[in-house]
């Protein structure tokens, strides 16, 4: 959503109150502190020469908002904070479209996981679409989001509904030591 002129306008006038600080640092942090209680990312484009600061600020905007569109406004240098943002996002809307943006292996499969954990609705796991490029990529986020669930909610009548054999075998046993699950030990 693109922002309209009188938008614009009050987000200057209002970011215009952070001028009244003597170091970038102290109006950037202003900038950021507004953007996320006004629920406004307008003021994330009047950050002052700091990429870091401006990616934190969208990253707060859309967690403020719930919109996760708002995270691709975040370069793509800055990897983690465009993955975090989608994932909390995600997380705190309970909406599975943005954990597809999610570009890290671990967290696109968490974020499937917690969201279908959190609605009790194990058919969240079949929405993953990628392929996964890490060690975790010879099975499918799908299986993989079905074992975290179930091992989340202990509701083993699930694990029929991994295909890989090897993870099935394991999902059936929650004190098996399975290598390949997200949660800490």
């Amino acid at each position: 959503r693109k922002p309209t002129l009188p938008s614009l306008r009050s987000a200057i006038s209002a970011g215009q109150q952070c001028l009244v600080y003597s170091s970038v640092s102290a109006i950037n942090n202003c900038l950021t502190n507004l953007a996320a209680e006004e629920k406004n990312d307008s003021y994330c484009g009047m950050i002052i020469n700091s990429i870091d600061a401006q990616a934190e600020c969208y990253k707060n905007a859309a967690e403020a908002t719930g919109n996760g569109g708002i995270c691709a406004k975040i370069p793509a240098s800055k990897f983690a904070e465009k993955n975090d943002c989608y994932y909390n996002t995600a997380l705190s809307e309970k909406n599975p479209d943005y954990c597809q943006q999610v570009g890290d292996s671990k967290k696109y499969v968490e974020c499937f996981a917690a969201i279908a954990e959190d609605l009790e609705n194990i058919g969240i796991c079949g929405y993953p679409e990628k392929k996964l490029i890490s060690s975790y990529s010879r099975y499918s986020p799908s299986d993989l989001c079905v074992k975290e669930f179930v091992f989340s909610t202990e509701e083993t009548i699930n694990c029929g509904r991994i295909s890989n054999a090897e993870m099935k075998g394991a999902c059936y046993d929650l004190n098996a030591t399975f290598p390949y699950t997200f949660r800490a030990e």
